[in-house]
């Protein structure tokens, strides 16, 4: 992957064993770190996995309608989770294109800045 920031080309290594919440666990991103709370439904690839984000706690859930929906690539989820990329700056931008509340996306924000 090429980094248009840094301007240097960047291997990605993707586990496909794990699931989204536990790279998101691994990566130390452990809840919005504010007073948001919402329900996301990230799509990485094929993957895809509803979440519950509170202040303090990222966990699983099924039962919940998602308030926000994101589809993203392999790359672009792990250059979240690395902080290569911003998300708040990414959508700004429009090169992330979540749907839903403002709020949701705004948490989502929280969440990969945490």
């Amino acid at each position: 992957m090429f980094n248009l920031t840094s301007g240097k080309v960047t291997t990605i290594l993707f586990d496909v064993s794990t699931t989204i919440l536990e790279r998101i666990i691994s990566a130390e991103l452990v809840g919005s770190g504010c007073g948001l709370s919402c329900t996301a439904q990230l799509s990485v690839g094929q993957e895809s996995q509803t979440l519950t984000i509170e202040r303090d706690l990222v966990q699983e859930t099924a039962s919940q309608k998602p308030e926000v929906q994101v589809k993203l690539t392999h790359e672009e989820f792990e250059a979240l989770l690395q902080g290569e990329t911003d998300f708040a700056t990414s959508f700004t931008k429009g090169d992330l294109k979540p749907t839903g509340s403002t709020r949701a996306i705004m948490c989502l924000a929280a969440l990969f800045s945490s």
